[in-house]
């Protein structure tokens, strides 16, 4: 039953987290919203919401505490928000990435006062935020604007909730899909390593493929 709940809890959330993302994306300049609902994006939305749902179901049958596991959660129903806005405007609102520092916050002083992690803990997680973000903030330098500074602030966020060790792996999975992608757009000249790309699909991608080999 508590499987089930998680899984049935984690469609829902990403559900959400999708059609948000969608919606904010949609809002035009006179604050007018196109409607823009079509089949594909009703298939592209359960398609997410379904494969949280299955990742969560068998996540939730591991040896793992119920804030780790809502920890998880939130990071996946935000980086899932962020990526579907990021892919469509180019942009990360720093609203998706606040409500995840948010989420945490108050998940963290619940689980300090329950006496299930201490204020140390709380320590190395506010260290995991703060060393993600220098680490993609190198990354934006050395790339002059290929990631945006949304990302370097949503990465934050997740490290924040993950832990350093789990960013630099997600990094390295994002970086390289993201490298694949835009090789063809290079080889035809359309692209430069230095152009500003959507980064959080592929941040997206790195988070939901952790997840999956860490079942295994």
């Amino acid at each position: 039953m508590y499987t089930w709940t998680v899984s049935l809890g984690t469609i829902l959330l990403t559900a959400a987290a999708v059609y948000h993302g969608l919606s904010m994306a949609d809002v035009q300049d006179m604050g007018t919203v196109k409607s823009k609902y079509s089949k594909h994006r009703i298939v592209f939305l359960a398609a997410l919401s379904l494969i949280g749902g299955v990742l969560f179901f068998h996540l939730a049958k591991q040896d793992m505490s119920l804030f780790v596991l809502l920890k998880l959660m939130a990071c996946y129903a935000t980086v899932t928000m962020a990526g579907v806005h990021d892919a469509i405007r180019r942009t990360i609102p720093n609203l998706i990435t606040l409500s995840l520092i948010i989420v945490w916050a108050i998940l963290s002083l619940i689980e300090v006062l329950c006496g299930a992690a201490s204020f140390t803990d709380l320590g190395v997680s506010l260290a995991s935020g703060i060393l993600s973000v220098l680490f993609l903030y190198i990354a934006l330098k050395l790339t002059k604007g290929g990631i945006g500074y949304g990302d370097v602030k949503l990465v934050g966020a997740i490290g924040l909730c993950t832990g350093i060790y789990f960013v630099l792996i997600m990094l390295l999975f994002a970086l390289l899909l993201c490298a694949v992608a835009s090789l063809p757009e290079i080889v035809r000249k359309k692209q430069t390593w230095t152009k500003e790309i959507p980064f959080a699909p592929f941040i997206y991608a790195g988070y939901a493929l952790i997840l999956t080999l860490s079942l295994f």
